[in-house]
Protein backbone atom coordinates (compact mmCIF):
# COMPACT_ATOMS: atom_id res chain seq x y z
CA UNK A 1 0.00 0.00 0.00
CA UNK A 2 1.33 3.44 -0.94
CA UNK A 3 2.33 5.62 2.00
CA UNK A 4 -0.17 8.45 2.55
CA UNK A 5 2.12 10.55 4.74
CA UNK A 6 4.50 12.71 2.70
CA UNK A 7 5.94 14.75 5.54
CA UNK A 8 5.29 18.06 7.23
CA UNK A 9 6.59 21.37 5.86
CA UNK A 10 8.23 24.54 7.19
CA UNK A 11 4.74 26.07 7.04
CA UNK A 12 3.72 23.62 9.78
CA UNK A 13 6.21 25.24 12.14
CA UNK A 14 5.21 28.71 10.95
CA UNK A 15 1.56 28.05 11.80
CA UNK A 16 2.35 26.93 15.36
CA UNK A 17 4.75 29.85 15.89
CA UNK A 18 2.14 32.30 14.69
CA UNK A 19 -0.53 30.74 16.86
CA UNK A 20 1.74 30.88 19.91
CA UNK A 21 2.14 34.63 19.44
CA UNK A 22 -1.49 35.26 18.42
CA UNK A 23 -3.57 32.72 20.27
CA UNK A 24 -6.96 34.09 19.36
CA UNK A 25 -9.91 33.32 17.10
CA UNK A 26 -9.10 36.08 14.62
CA UNK A 27 -5.65 34.67 13.89
CA UNK A 28 -6.89 31.10 13.65
CA UNK A 29 -9.74 31.88 11.29
CA UNK A 30 -7.44 33.88 9.01
CA UNK A 31 -5.00 30.94 8.95
CA UNK A 32 -7.50 28.07 9.01
CA UNK A 33 -6.65 26.95 5.48
CA UNK A 34 -2.98 26.74 6.43
CA UNK A 35 -3.83 24.74 9.53
CA UNK A 36 -5.82 22.27 7.48
CA UNK A 37 -3.16 21.92 4.76
CA UNK A 38 0.04 21.95 6.79
CA UNK A 39 -1.02 20.44 10.13
CA UNK A 40 -4.29 18.56 10.01
CA UNK A 41 -3.94 16.81 6.64
CA UNK A 42 -0.41 15.45 7.26
CA UNK A 43 -1.44 14.19 10.70
CA UNK A 44 -4.49 12.47 9.26
CA UNK A 45 -2.31 10.90 6.55
CA UNK A 46 0.11 9.61 9.19
CA UNK A 47 -2.83 8.22 11.15
CA UNK A 48 -4.12 6.37 8.08
CA UNK A 49 -0.70 4.80 7.55
CA UNK A 50 -0.44 3.73 11.20
CA UNK A 51 -3.98 2.39 11.59
CA UNK A 52 -3.34 -1.24 10.46
CA UNK A 53 -0.30 -1.53 12.72
CA UNK A 54 -2.07 -0.11 15.74
CA UNK A 55 -5.00 -2.50 15.34
CA UNK A 56 -2.59 -5.42 15.08
CA UNK A 57 -0.99 -4.33 18.36
CA UNK A 58 -4.31 -3.95 20.16
CA UNK A 59 -7.67 -4.32 18.35
CA UNK A 60 -9.34 -2.25 21.07
CA UNK A 61 -7.41 0.93 20.27
CA UNK A 62 -9.29 3.86 18.75
CA UNK A 63 -7.60 4.41 15.38
CA UNK A 64 -10.04 6.41 13.26
CA UNK A 65 -8.01 9.24 11.65
CA UNK A 66 -10.45 12.05 12.47
CA UNK A 67 -10.64 14.82 15.07
CA UNK A 68 -11.84 13.63 18.44
CA UNK A 69 -10.78 10.06 17.72
CA UNK A 70 -7.11 9.32 16.90
CA UNK A 71 -6.53 13.00 16.10
CA UNK A 72 -6.73 15.50 18.96
CA UNK A 73 -8.62 18.76 18.61
CA UNK A 74 -6.75 22.04 18.36
CA UNK A 75 -9.37 23.81 20.46
CA UNK A 76 -8.72 23.73 24.20
CA UNK A 77 -11.37 23.13 26.85
CA UNK A 78 -10.81 26.19 29.03
CA UNK A 79 -13.80 25.78 31.36
CA UNK A 80 -11.71 24.65 34.32
CA UNK A 81 -8.39 26.28 33.41
CA UNK A 82 -6.90 29.62 34.41
CA UNK A 83 -5.28 29.72 30.98
CA UNK A 84 -8.05 30.86 28.62
CA UNK A 85 -6.02 30.64 25.39
CA UNK A 86 -8.48 28.99 22.98
CA UNK A 87 -5.98 26.89 21.01
CA UNK A 88 -3.16 24.48 21.71
CA UNK A 89 0.33 25.30 20.42
CA UNK A 90 0.89 21.67 19.44
CA UNK A 91 -1.22 18.79 18.18
CA UNK A 92 -1.06 15.03 18.47
CA UNK A 93 -2.29 11.61 17.49
CA UNK A 94 -3.26 9.32 20.34
CA UNK A 95 -4.05 5.61 20.28
CA UNK A 96 -5.96 4.55 23.38
CA UNK A 97 -8.90 2.39 24.27
CA UNK A 98 -12.14 4.43 24.09
CA UNK A 99 -13.29 3.04 27.44
CA UNK A 100 -10.33 4.73 29.15
CA UNK A 101 -10.24 8.45 29.79
CA UNK A 102 -7.21 10.50 28.79
CA UNK A 103 -5.86 10.53 32.34
CA UNK A 104 -6.45 6.78 32.80
CA UNK A 105 -5.17 5.40 29.52
CA UNK A 106 -2.15 3.43 28.45
CA UNK A 107 -1.49 4.00 24.78
CA UNK A 108 0.65 5.39 21.96
CA UNK A 109 1.06 8.97 20.79
CA UNK A 110 2.70 11.23 18.21
CA UNK A 111 3.06 14.96 18.91
CA UNK A 112 4.17 17.93 16.80
CA UNK A 113 4.88 21.55 17.71
CA UNK A 114 6.75 24.46 16.16
CA UNK A 115 10.07 23.14 17.39
CA UNK A 116 9.99 19.36 17.70
CA UNK A 117 8.23 16.07 17.20
CA UNK A 118 7.94 13.31 19.74
CA UNK A 119 6.31 9.92 19.95
CA UNK A 120 6.12 6.99 22.27
CA UNK A 121 4.02 4.79 24.49
CA UNK A 122 2.83 5.03 28.06
CA UNK A 123 0.52 6.90 30.38
CA UNK A 124 -0.72 10.46 29.92
CA UNK A 125 -0.77 11.26 33.64
CA UNK A 126 -0.49 9.57 37.05
CA UNK A 127 -3.35 7.15 37.69
CA UNK A 128 -2.82 4.77 40.60
CA UNK A 129 -5.05 1.92 39.42
CA UNK A 130 -3.43 1.80 35.96
CA UNK A 131 0.08 2.01 37.40
CA UNK A 132 -0.72 -0.77 39.90
CA UNK A 133 -1.82 -2.94 36.95
CA UNK A 134 1.36 -2.11 35.02
CA UNK A 135 3.51 -2.89 38.05
CA UNK A 136 1.84 -6.28 38.55
CA UNK A 137 2.35 -7.21 34.91
CA UNK A 138 6.03 -6.22 34.97
CA UNK A 139 6.69 -8.22 38.12
CA UNK A 140 4.79 -11.21 36.73
CA UNK A 141 7.29 -11.51 33.84
CA UNK A 142 10.45 -9.74 35.01
CA UNK A 143 12.80 -11.62 32.69
CA UNK A 144 10.73 -10.97 29.57
CA UNK A 145 10.26 -7.32 30.45
CA UNK A 146 13.93 -6.77 31.25
CA UNK A 147 14.95 -8.30 27.91
CA UNK A 148 12.61 -5.96 26.03
CA UNK A 149 13.64 -2.69 27.67
CA UNK A 150 17.34 -3.57 27.72
CA UNK A 151 17.44 -4.39 24.01
CA UNK A 152 19.43 -1.94 21.91
CA UNK A 153 16.39 -1.27 19.72
CA UNK A 154 14.69 0.14 22.82
CA UNK A 155 17.54 1.81 24.69
CA UNK A 156 18.85 3.44 21.52
CA UNK A 157 15.55 5.18 20.83
CA UNK A 158 13.61 5.85 24.02
CA UNK A 159 13.97 7.50 27.40
CA UNK A 160 11.77 6.65 30.37
CA UNK A 161 9.67 9.50 31.74
CA UNK A 162 7.26 9.77 34.65
CA UNK A 163 7.32 11.19 38.18
CA UNK A 164 9.03 8.89 40.68
CA UNK A 165 7.66 8.12 44.13
CA UNK A 166 9.56 9.70 46.99
CA UNK A 167 9.34 6.35 48.79
CA UNK A 168 9.86 3.27 46.57
CA UNK A 169 6.89 0.95 46.13
CA UNK A 170 9.18 -1.95 45.20
CA UNK A 171 12.48 -2.12 47.09
CA UNK A 172 14.41 -5.08 45.71
CA UNK A 173 15.12 -6.55 42.33
CA UNK A 174 16.49 -5.62 38.91
CA UNK A 175 17.37 -1.88 38.87
CA UNK A 176 15.73 -1.41 35.46
CA UNK A 177 12.46 -2.93 36.70
CA UNK A 178 12.66 -0.85 39.87
CA UNK A 179 12.99 2.28 37.76
CA UNK A 180 9.72 1.45 35.98
CA UNK A 181 7.86 0.18 39.04
CA UNK A 182 8.68 3.08 41.33
CA UNK A 183 7.01 5.77 39.26
CA UNK A 184 3.54 7.28 39.46
CA UNK A 185 3.26 6.93 35.69
CA UNK A 186 5.52 5.71 32.90
CA UNK A 187 6.16 6.65 29.28
CA UNK A 188 8.84 5.59 26.81
CA UNK A 189 9.50 8.69 24.71
CA UNK A 190 11.53 9.63 21.64
CA UNK A 191 11.96 13.34 20.82
CA UNK A 192 13.79 15.18 18.06
CA UNK A 193 13.78 18.60 16.37
CA UNK A 194 11.29 19.56 13.71
CA UNK A 195 13.85 19.50 10.91
CA UNK A 196 14.36 18.18 7.39
CA UNK A 197 13.58 14.61 8.47
CA UNK A 198 10.10 15.70 9.56
CA UNK A 199 9.62 17.27 6.13
CA UNK A 200 9.91 13.89 4.39
CA UNK A 201 8.03 10.56 4.32
CA UNK A 202 10.94 9.04 6.27
CA UNK A 203 9.42 10.40 9.48
CA UNK A 204 6.35 8.19 9.07
CA UNK A 205 8.53 5.14 8.47
CA UNK A 206 10.54 5.93 11.58
CA UNK A 207 7.44 6.31 13.77
CA UNK A 208 6.03 3.03 12.48
CA UNK A 209 9.32 1.21 13.14
CA UNK A 210 9.50 2.59 16.67
CA UNK A 211 5.90 1.62 17.41
CA UNK A 212 6.79 -1.93 16.38
CA UNK A 213 9.61 -1.88 18.95
CA UNK A 214 7.20 -0.60 21.60
CA UNK A 215 4.44 -3.08 20.73
CA UNK A 216 5.67 -6.04 22.83
CA UNK A 217 6.38 -3.72 25.78
CA UNK A 218 2.85 -2.32 25.55
CA UNK A 219 1.30 -5.77 25.40
CA UNK A 220 3.31 -6.96 28.40
CA UNK A 221 2.27 -3.88 30.39
CA UNK A 222 -1.33 -4.72 29.47
CA UNK A 223 -0.97 -8.35 30.47
CA UNK A 224 -1.66 -9.41 26.88
CA UNK A 225 -0.11 -12.40 25.14
CA UNK A 226 3.01 -11.78 23.01
CA UNK A 227 2.69 -11.31 19.26
CA UNK A 228 5.17 -11.16 16.40
CA UNK A 229 4.96 -8.04 14.23
CA UNK A 230 6.97 -8.25 11.03
CA UNK A 231 9.20 -5.33 10.06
Amino acid sequence: MEQAFKGFTPQTAEFFLGLSMNNNKAFFHSHKAGFQQFVQEPLMALARDLEPLMLSIDPELETRPVQGKALARLHRDTRFSKDKAPYRNHLWLVYRRPCEGNTQCLGFYFDISAFDVSWGMGMYAPYRMRMDEIRRNILAKPGDFSALVRHSSFTGRFVLEGEAYKRPVVNTGDPVLLDWCNRKCVAAVHEQPLDSLAFSPKLGCMVEADFKVLAPVYRLLRGMSPICIKN
